[in-house]
């Protein structure tokens, strides 16, 4: 590669390294060809499904290695974690979304914050305060009704807020672990960390306590 370029970042797996030349970045190969011209004010390593997320005029968007334009650049912000189970969460005029690899709205920028979705095709999202899950069509799986969650569902159960504690609700809006605890994790093999007055446990999905250790 020339020496000729402002910033360079170390070759990926795929060969190719994102570059910075008079203020603009763009992608070259070990050779040291231009992939990517230098058009964007930022440029990511391509995914793999060879989509790469980029920058442009303030805005993101999401290009191919041909450069083709994926995903139109008119967005604030992104999620840097890419399209999980098809969709990706955008940010629009304050407001966040998810866009499918088509470019079409699939979900709309009416949230104030949100979590890719999950294998089960849900996301926790967030809306005037209150937080919710919602499917890939925006049909609400679980009301508005929590002032906080976990990320997502994780063996069947969710971590949810209210009233200033936090317990375990199932996918159909069940109370399963009453709302008893400061904080509480996401379940793993059965257990999950909670906290009260101060101390940390373990607990079971039938809300049963035990010693917490940290191995």
């Amino acid at each position: 590669v020339p020496f000729e370029y402002d910033a360079l970042t170390f070759f990926n797996d795929s060969g190719l390294s994102i570059a910075k030349k008079s203020g603009k970045a763009g992608i070259l190969d070990k050779t040291g060809k231009v992939i990517i011209p230098f058009e964007y004010d930022e440029v990511y390593s391509f995914d793999k499904d060879g989509l790469a997320i980029a920058k442009k005029s303030g805005k993101y968007g999401m290009i191919n290695k041909n450069n083709k334009t994926v995903i139109s650049f008119e967005y604030d912000d992104i999620d840097f974690n890419g399209f999980n189970f098809g969709l990706i969460a955008l940010e629009k005029s304050k407001k966040w979304g998810y866009v499918n690899r088509k470019n079409r709205v699939a979900v709309p920028f009416v949230y104030s914050h949100v979590f890719p979705f999950q294998k089960n095709g849900f996301a926790v999202v967030c809306k005037s305060k209150k937080y919710g899950v919602i499917n890939k069509f925006n049909k609400t799986i679980i009301p508005f009704q929590y002032d906080d969650m976990n990320n997502g569902f994780s063996e069947g159960l969710l971590g949810v807020k209210r009233y200033g504690k936090w317990g375990f609700i199932n996918t159909r809006n069940k109370v399963v672990i009453p709302f008893k605890y400061d904080s509480a994790s996401s379940f793993y093999k059965g257990k999950a960390i909670v906290e009260k007055n101060g101390v940390q446990y373990y607990i079971d999905k039938k809300g049963k306590l035990y010693k917490y250790t940290e191995d």
